[in-house]
């Protein structure tokens, strides 16, 4: 919805100025299962949660659609209308988010190797996220648009 701190910050500032609530809904999390999976945690019935791992695997990415001319890719790999992240904006943000709810956790830090698998793309196409949970809780979010074999492999464990 932003490609810079500072249009988030527009953002922000705007939604104060007018009295309204900026919201962004991610279906994955209206799924019964994983409104049961967070319940569950929420009740201790997993006990003391340590590691907390969302990953998004796709495919569609494994060859350079984007040089091509394929629209979907284009925009996306293109760091003036995609931002300074091509994987963990388009798909990271779903395994974050669902690791997130499922685990009623917030991000207390991060490291990231984020990385291009196919030769000449500008964005970034893969991501590995360490994870530090408040709380104690530590993991990883995984985001790759080249894995072959994996359509839309959304994943979140606890």
């Amino acid at each position: 919805l932003s490609t810079t701190l500072g249009e988030a910050e527009a953002l922000v500032a705007l939604t104060k100025a007018k009295q309204r609530r900026f919201v962004v809904t991610l279906n994955n999390t209206g799924y019964a299962m994983v409104r049961q999976a967070r319940e569950m945690v929420a009740a201790g019935e997993l006990g003391r949660i340590v590691s907390v791992h969302g990953a998004y695997i796709q495919d569609w990415l494994t060859k350079p659609i984007d040089a091509e001319g394929q629209k979907q890719a284009e925009w996306r790999t293109d760091p003036a209308r995609a931002g300074q992240s091509a994987v963990l904006a388009d798909i990271g943000v779903h395994a974050f988010n669902l690791a997130s709810f499922v685990s009623g956790f917030e991000a207390e830090a991060v490291s990231a190797d984020l990385f291009t698998a196919v030769p000449g793309r500008r964005l970034d196409d893969n991501a590995h996220v360490l994870m530090r949970w408040a709380g104690g809780a530590r993991g990883t979010i995984l985001a790759s648009q080249t894995s072959p074999g994996h359509y839309n492999d959304l994943s979140v464990r606890i």
